[in-house]
């Protein structure tokens, strides 16, 4: 973001820039930054992780079941074809851990406490330097304005003086 900001500023100065630019507008940096910026995704990105590896209640404290059958054929040697079916049905309780369950839900929502705090925290240092960049380019931008007039008002100027000086008004130094 700060690299784009910067080309704007570098290139505001040529006649071709002003044509193909886009309005920038200071209210829109927040969102571009939120939009554009990597370090800005990454930290979403890394919320969302944190908050993926929180528990939920049907995988700590919900029984689970579970069911598997089948059949063997056997066949040994010589002897005749024998099927055996199988089969077992399980169920799995969390009854109690030691408190486990309760720590490692805590761990999990602090984790996702400090990503989200890494996050604004990323947000606040990228947006502090696009809006640094921003008035950078403002001020560019201004700059270059200033000098086109300056650069106008010395032509109309220096093009006085050589009337003056054709006519005989003044003298060539």
């Amino acid at each position: 973001m700060r690299g784009l900001l910067i080309a704007l500023a570098t290139g505001a100065a040529s006649p071709g820039f002003a044509s193909d630019s886009v309005e920038l507008k200071f209210e829109d940096v927040p969102r571009l930054v939120a939009a554009k910026n990597q370090a800005v995704v990454g930290a979403e990105r890394m919320i969302e992780a944190a908050r993926a590896r929180t528990g939920s209640l049907d995988r700590s404290f919900l029984p689970s079941l579970g069911a598997e059958a089948g059949g063997e054929r056997l066949r040994t040697g010589t002897y005749a074809d024998a099927t055996q079916p199988y089969g077992h049905v399980e169920a799995r309780v969390n009854l109690y851990r030691g408190g486990r369950d309760r720590l490692d839900e805590g761990l999990a929502e602090r984790r996702v406490a400090l990503a989200s705090a890494e996050g604004r925290r990323t947000m606040a240092t990228e947006l502090a330097a696009a809006r640094k960049a921003y008035w950078k380019l403002v001020s560019n931008r201004e700059t270059a304005k200033l000098v086109a007039e300056a650069l106008t008002q010395n032509e109309k100027l220096l093009e006085a003086a050589k009337r003056r000086i054709g006519r005989g008004l003044a003298t060539e130094t």
